[in-house]
């Protein structure tokens, strides 16, 4: 699982903008990444800094309520 959160970490970095990063939308900039393997489904949820566009914040990295 680490190694899965830590692609999509890099992926995240590299271009928040692809449809990768962008898998769900929790409104109001909220957006989220679903980050599977065998056992687990985990998100992380992310949103652009509201005073720097190109700053990233991560909001949550745990297991996915939703799934």
């Amino acid at each position: 699982m680490l190694d899965a959160i830590d692609d999509a970490l890099d992926l995240l970095e590299a271009d928040p903008s692809s449809a990768a990063c962008r898998q769900r939308s929790f409104g109001d900039g909220l957006w989220g990444i679903s980050v599977r393997d065998r056992q687990d489904d985990w998100l992380i949820v992310w949103e652009h800094d509201t005073t720097d566009s190109n700053v990233v914040r991560v909001r949550f990295i745990g297991t996915d309520p939703f799934a």
